[in-house]
């Protein structure tokens, strides 16, 4: 009882983490979460202990993804019922799109879950769903596409925030430097217990990183504080606070020297002027 306590309330961290993670990428139109599900599963895990943990039906929270298909002016919605045994458990999950027949829909739908047990089988996936999905829309809407006119001269420009409940892992360190250098991103990391990272760049770009790290183990990573600036495509990099992510070299402390000394990450955020950003973090 006590190990599925335990993994019960790790599934529900990482679904809050993910779903705040992803409504900071999409618009209200593309995403809707039964936030009432979701309220009362964060609840439940506040309010109970090992000792107080008896097995109960916990509620099911459903998002809805929806993906535009400009060539026939409709839009494909996918369904995901989302269980507490999620990301363990891969969610259920329905197909709909006017545009396509029963058969297409269930193609699809089969093709889609297939692809998610074999890459990213017991890990969150919201958006993988959702880019598979745009991607298959897109593939499947360009035989018969028109030139559709397009905004190219604005960007939008995303700085977000994330909380670790520690970073001590070599490669980790390593891979969160490395891979943000393979994005073009700006910002910084802090290692040790609590960790913290800082990733600004471009929507896209920021948003692939941060859910390539998510793809890794972690105790806790949650995104704090996410901040989206429209400019314009020939200076949008101007709008950047932070050179190209670097981890920092900070003086560590603690019975066991693992602690990061938040007094110096606070005196690196007042440098860049981003120190009302401290109290959002922690």
């Amino acid at each position: 009882n006590s190990a599925a306590f335990d993994q019960l309330c790790d599934n529900i961290e990482q679904l809050q983490s993910e779903i705040e993670s992803i409504q900071s990428m999409l618009s209200v139109e593309e995403l809707e979460v039964d936030t009432a599900a979701l309220q009362q599963l964060v609840d439940w895990k506040q309010a109970t202990t090992h000792t107080t943990y008896q097995t109960r039906p916990l509620p099911t929270c459903e998002v809805i993804l929806r993906i535009p298909v400009i060539q026939t002016h409709s839009s494909c919605s996918i369904h995901i019922d989302i269980t507490p045994a999620y990301p363990v458990e891969l969610p259920n999950l329905r197909i709909r799109c006017n545009a396509w027949s029963n058969a297409q829909s269930s193609e699809v739908q089969h093709n889609l879950q297939a692809h998610l047990k074999k890459e990213l089988d017991e890990q969150p996936c919201l958006f993988e769903i959702f880019t598979w999905t745009q991607d298959y829309v897109a593939q499947d809407s360009q035989v018969d596409a028109e030139p559709v006119e397009k905004d190219d001269t604005t960007v939008t420009v995303v700085r977000e925030y994330v909380y670790f409940h520690h970073i001590y892992s070599t490669t980790k360190r390593k891979n969160i430097v490395n891979w943000a250098h393979d994005y073009g991103l700006h910002g910084f990391s802090v290692c040790g217990k609590p960790g913290l990272l800082c990733a600004e760049g471009l929507k896209d770009q920021v948003h692939t990183y941060i859910q390539r790290l998510r793809n890794l183990s972690w105790q806790k990573m949650q995104t704090k504080a996410v901040t989206s600036i429209e400019a314009s495509i020939e200076d949008w990099q101007q709008q950047l606070k932070y050179p190209p992510l670097q981890e920092l070299a900070l003086s560590a402390h603690g019975t066991r020297g693992n602690h990061a000394n938040m007094g110096e990450v606070r005196s690196f955020l007042q440098q860049y002027d981003d120190e009302q950003v401290f109290s959002d973090i922690f």
